[in-house]
């Protein structure tokens, strides 16, 4: 097709077309002549991609730019990984974060979290020492009641992702997992709170 075929088709302007092109975001089409070019589904995917990471998620060009550059590696865990730290923006979280947290390092290495390294190992460092710094650390064996919690997400929220992969390409995974991270903390947090008042209405009731 025609770039301005992919423009009707994808719902991106010409003028935003090229500017993908000249950033080097969407790759270039296959030359026909000297003058015209033909553009195919990847390209179509990876405009998608872009319109949705731009509008949902707010990511800058060079944060796009990042995206890409991973997406033609082909590491989907690599690829995952980054879109999780610019969507959360885990990375400006993690600016201060001692090089070591005893709570979080103890916590990882029950629940099988890995190593030390990472944008989102040095998010929760940062986000403990913080809390602690207010007063506000969890009670002992809180966190673990956390950390099963969100192991069981993380663990549904992997599989989708890859097996998306898989069948649809990286640049569907991406629009999934980033639109799924950007509205994800605000669904568990309503959820949270609903549960919460539930539970207590429960134990105030009874005591009543």
């Amino acid at each position: 097709m025609k770039l301005s075929e992919l423009a009707a088709h994808t719902g991106a302007s010409t003028a935003s077309l090229k500017f993908y092109l000249r950033e080097g975001l969407l790759p270039p089409g296959e030359a026909v002549h000297a003058t015209l070019a033909d553009y195919g589904q990847r390209h179509v995917d990876r405009v998608e991609m872009i319109r949705a990471l731009r509008s949902v998620a707010g990511l800058s060009i060079g944060a796009l730019r990042g995206v890409v550059e991973r997406i033609d590696v082909g590491d989907p865990l690599e690829l995952l990984g980054y879109v999780q730290a610019a969507v959360l923006g885990l990375d400006q979280d993690a600016v201060d974060a001692p090089a070591s947290d005893p709570a979080a390092d103890a916590l990882e290495a029950r629940h099988g979290w890995g190593g030390p390294g990472g944008a989102a190992h040095a998010a929760l460092r940062a986000q403990l020492a913080l809390m602690r710094s207010l007063g506000a650390e969890p009670v002992p064996g809180r966190l673990d009641v956390y950390a099963r919690a969100v192991q069981q997400i993380a663990e549904a929220d992997l599989a989708t992702s890859l097996r998306t992969a898989g069948e649809r390409g990286l640049e569907q995974m991406v629009i999934e997992a980033a639109t799924a991270m950007h509205l994800q903390n605000g669904l568990l947090v309503r959820m949270l709170a609903v549960a919460q008042a539930s539970q207590a209405g429960r134990r105030f009731g009874a005591e009543q």
